[in-house]
């Protein structure tokens, strides 16, 4: 507000926006025509603009020498105020006059505008100033002036609202185009990049199924050699040689049992013995471990160490509760002794056997190819996993930009009267 008055505030009517279908590819040129058709609107309006402010100028201008060339009658004014009302006079048409001059740029560009529109804005800015400040003594010198300075002043000042008002809106709508700008460069990046995604994910899939491919050959290999002569030989001492196992555990439990009824004299001679380093060794073996010394000594040694444990009982320093009964079982074990290293000789003897039949067949190929298919198999899962990913990465796209093309129709439905839809 200046020099006492304001520009009455109006409402605008908005009309129904009308509809209008377009293609993503037409978007960038709809923009271009609504900022050239705005710009062109925007100088238009302001062209006009600058006309009626040019006109008031104008009348400014003629009011002013009017009231320079009138005289004021200040006989009767106190000496202050005489000099007040002078100096008020002075100024005002000193810059009104200086103002009201000024030469304007024509407008025919944007840039024009806003070098208009700061200038006019000033040099009005200033006239409502001087006028502000000397507003007490304004009808002393311009008595018959008063009213029609406060009018012009009035419109210019409605004036200048009114250009920084458009500018505003032009600028408004400017940001608005270049976030529709941003969104297309965002929208044309995502679709760039969902191509890319989509034709990994193309590749990928097409090297599964390559990779598949090598599976079929491999297996195929794999099939041929597991149906060969060889393979069926070997297969079957395979099966043999695993049927044996549980007869080297009846063999190895029944040595433990029959160890097991003398295991307190053997235990107990363990801490009389005078037995060299490998007997007592032995010992130890047949006290934990009696199968596996059925393999590991001589038959000789281990009569040695049950007849050493033998005399132990027998002289009583092996203290057992039935001195008779162990005796006994030492002596029945002593006897078995033959029948239980021939059982281990006959399953040793059969089990070399069948491993020296299965050593006639190669397995380095059947395993290398096994390798192969268990590589290839992972890749094609890997492959899969990947491309699997690469769509779902693709579709996370589409949604981000059908988000984003909603949010450009709602901004070109604010930059513009047409409500737009984005086929």
């Amino acid at each position: 507000m200046i020099f006492g008055w304001r520009k009455k505030e109006t409402v605008p009517i908005e009309a129904a926006p009308k509809w209008r279908e377009i293609t993503l590819l037409e978007v960038p040129q709809a923009v271009s025509d609504l900022e050239q058709l705005r710009s062109s609107t925007l100088v238009r309006e302001v062209r006009s603009t600058r006309l009626r402010i040019l006109s008031e100028m104008d009348r400014l201008l003629g009011m002013i020498r009017s009231i320079d060339g009138e005289s004021m009658k200040t006989e009767d004014m106190d000496r202050h105020l005489r000099s007040i009302v002078s100096r008020g006079k002075k100024q005002t048409v000193s810059v009104i006059r200086a103002e009201a001059g000024r030469s304007f740029v024509d407008v025919s560009s944007v840039e024009d505008v806003r070098t208009f529109v700061g200038a006019v804005g000033k040099s009005i800015k200033k006239m409502g100033d001087v006028l502000g400040r000397h507003t007490r003594v304004v009808h002393v010198f311009a008595k018959k002036h008063t009213n029609k300075l406060k009018e012009v002043l009035s419109a210019l000042d409605a004036d200048r609202e009114d250009l920084l008002r458009m500018v505003r809106e032009y600028d408004i709508f400017r940001d608005g185009t270049a976030s529709m700008r941003s969104l297309l460069d965002k929208i044309s990046e995502s679709e760039g990049a969902k191509s890319e995604k989509l034709e990994k994910a193309e590749f990928l899939r097409r090297e599964a199924v390559d990779i598949g491919a090598k599976i079929s050959c491999v297996d195929s290999d794999i099939s041929g050699i597991l149906q060969s002569e060889e393979y069926v030989a070997y297969s079957k001492r395979a099966d043999e040689l695993a049927e044996m196992r549980p007869e080297e555990d009846r063999i190895r439990r029944e040595i433990e049992s029959q160890f097991t009824r003398i295991s307190r004299p053997l235990g107990k001679y363990t801490y009389v013995s005078s037995l060299d380093r490998e007997h007592k060794n032995l010992l130890d073996t047949m006290t934990a471990r009696p199968a596996d010394a059925m393999r590991s000594a001589s038959k000789d040694m281990m009569i040695a160490v049950l007849m050493a444990v033998r005399r132990g009982v027998i002289s009583g320093s092996v203290s057992v509760k039935d001195q008779m009964k162990a005796v006994s079982q030492i002596d029945e074990t002593v006897e078995m002794l033959d029948g239980f290293i021939a059982k281990f000789a006959r399953y040793d003897d059969r089990r070399k056997s069948l491993r020296e039949e299965m050593g006639r067949f190669d397995t380095t190929r059947l395993d290398r190819l096994r390798e192969d298919i268990e590589a290839l198999r992972s890749d094609q899962d890997h492959c899969s996993e990947r491309a699997q990913a690469s769509e779902s990465e693709a579709g996370e796209m589409t949604a981000q930009r059908d988000a984003m093309v909603l949010e450009l129709e709602r901004l070109l439905c604010d930059v513009s009267s047409v409500r737009y839809h984005i086929l």
